[in-house]
């Protein structure tokens, strides 16, 4: 779809980096699924796409299962209630979960469980969060075995994370620490150099 940005970049990183693959995730700004269909089409046709997450309201299974129906590309919904992501199954209104993020690190991989039953593989998003919690991510998705698609680690993109020893990426793949707990410290003196005082 010409004049679409998303479109756009995805020429643009088929070009340079054509082993790339990537997730589109218009966190519901598209109006309708008759809305999105132009871009996931182009997107599709470009091949490069590994998932479209949450592209129009979740609450339209119709429009979700619609896409899944006309694309190749996998189709997913960022749920973390375990009673609509049943009706998302049930619905067959995508291929694969994003159910990270509010759940906590047991009702993920619980989460996971009831996708794996469905035969779906999920990943776990997340935000632009520290370290202390981008370790909890990577710890529950481990404990996941159906959690293969790649899973966000943003916390490197802050000024600080606020780990002493920032999580160990090799190869493109974050490393899970056998060390105790998280396996991460909190860095004391970071976290009182950016404490605000009221």
């Amino acid at each position: 779809m010409q004049g679409d940005p998303v479109v756009e970049c995805a020429e643009v990183l088929a070009k340079v980096a054509p082993s790339i693959k990537y997730i589109v995730d218009p966190n519901s700004r598209y109006r309708s699924y008759a809305d999105f269909l132009p871009v996931a089409r182009a997107l599709d046709h470009i091949g490069n796409c590994l998932v479209f997450e949450d592209p129009f309201d979740k609450n339209d299974f119709e429009g979700y299962r619609n896409l899944r129906h006309s694309v190749k590309t996998h189709v997913a919904q960022h749920l973390a209630d375990p009673r609509v992501m049943i009706r998302a199954i049930r619905e067959s209104a995508c291929s694969v979960f994003n159910t990270g993020g509010n759940p906590g690190m047991s009702s993920f991989v619980s989460n996971c469980y009831l996708a794996e039953a469905a035969g779906m593989p999920v990943w776990h998003g997340s935000g632009n969060d520290c370290g202390i919690i981008d370790a909890s991510y990577l710890h529950s998705s481990a404990a996941a075995p159906n959690c293969t698609l790649p899973g966000d680690i943003l916390s490197f993109l802050r000024e600080d994370d606020l780990i002493v020893q920032p999580i160990e990426i090799k190869d493109s793949y974050a490393i899970v620490s056998d060390r105790p707990g998280l396996g991460v410290d909190l860095d004391e003196d970071a976290v009182g150099r950016y404490r605000a005082t009221l």
